[in-house]
């Protein structure tokens, strides 16, 4: 199953109001590169990446962990504490064309 179809089933089937807009993006960038040529800039596609990353903490935040029993939610919610903080580092560094670090971008 792709990961639009995967989407709209939990948005059907659950009932959930989620439309993870940022992961839809990146499974269009992947289209593109495998069919066409891909035509987002490097810092566009980094930030659809950072914002499929809140996307999927948030969703995992308000429906997964509250359903899991109280002794895995404690690891489940630290997981996502560093989840969270390498998107942030993701979103706050800039990166040449070579992968050189260059310099922290302000928020």
């Amino acid at each position: 199953m792709d990961v639009k179809s995967g989407i709209l089933r939990l948005k059907n089937i659950c009932e959930m109001e989620y439309i993870f807009t940022n992961s839809i993006h990146i499974y269009q960038y992947r289209n593109r590169l495998m069919h066409y040529t891909l035509n987002g800039t490097f810092e566009q596609i980094i930030k659809d990446v950072v914002g499929a990353m809140q996307e999927i903490a948030e969703f995992v935040e308000k429906e997964v962990i509250p359903d899991l029993p109280q002794e895995a939610q404690k690891d489940f919610q630290d997981s996502l504490a560093d989840y969270r903080k390498y998107a942030i580092l993701l979103k706050n560094y800039n990166y040449n064309f070579c992968g050189n670090l260059i310099i922290p971008l302000s928020a």
